[in-house]
């Protein structure tokens, strides 16, 4: 049954409306200088709320490709793989129901429970997507449908390391909002490269299916 629901399909398109709605508020709210502000801080402005929207549809997208991970691959990597996604989900999910503090008219940040959650809610997500990716490389390659896209997988979690060190020191040059958004352009590519590839599982699930049901007619 959980074989026939398209879940790998679902969490790439939920993924994508993120990136869509990041990449509207933009222009929705162009007075954010993205070079010096977090994309989270949309969620203050004007239609702040479809961000804050995106992020819990992405982490219960995140949620079904761990579902789709845990049905489609086999073995210790495997659910290993699953675990790491299924920590990323919830931080997400979590990003988008806190808002991040952002300074008062004085410049002056006043920090808040919501705040301090959401940062903890970015750290979980990252503490799932770092060892994730190497992870869900290692599982690629012990599985003969996926061995093609594990020199990917791991090339990409070579650059959300590389993507997450340019955070930080974009972070101590006061160009935070330039290293973020390298950071999240990274993860989320990542994220849509492992559901595209549990996409190809799923179909051939389909067609196996499909091939059994006329069979048993």
């Amino acid at each position: 049954m959980t074989r026939s629901v398209p879940l790998a399909s679902v969490a790439v398109a939920a993924v994508l409306f993120l990136a869509a709605t990041l990449l509207v508020m933009h222009a929705i709210q162009p007075e954010l200088n993205p070079a010096s502000h977090y994309v989270s801080e949309y969620a203050h402005g004007q239609l702040g709320w479809l961000v804050m929207v995106g992020y819990v549809v992405a982490g219960t997208g995140v949620l079904a490709l761990a579902w789709r991970a845990r049905s489609a691959l086999s073995g210790r990597w495997a659910l290993a793989s699953t675990a790491c996604l299924a920590i990323v989900g919830p931080g997400l999910i979590a990003t988008g129901l806190t808002r991040i503090d952002v300074a008062q008219a004085d410049g002056l940040v006043i920090s808040t429970a919501s705040g301090q959650a959401h940062v903890l809610a970015g750290y979980i997500a990252i503490l799932g997507m770092m060892p994730g990716a190497f992870i869900l490389a290692g599982a690629f390659r012990r599985d003969p449908r996926l061995a093609g896209a594990a020199v990917a997988a791991r090339l990409f979690g070579w650059a959300l390391l590389a993507a997450f060190v340019a955070l930080v020191v974009f972070q101590r040059i006061e160009l935070l909002g330039i290293g973020q958004r390298v950071f999240l352009v990274t993860w989320l590519s990542w994220l849509i490269f492992v559901g595209l590839q549990l996409r190809l599982v799923e179909r051939a699930f389909a067609t196996l299916d499909v091939a059994q049901t006329a069979k048993a007619r």
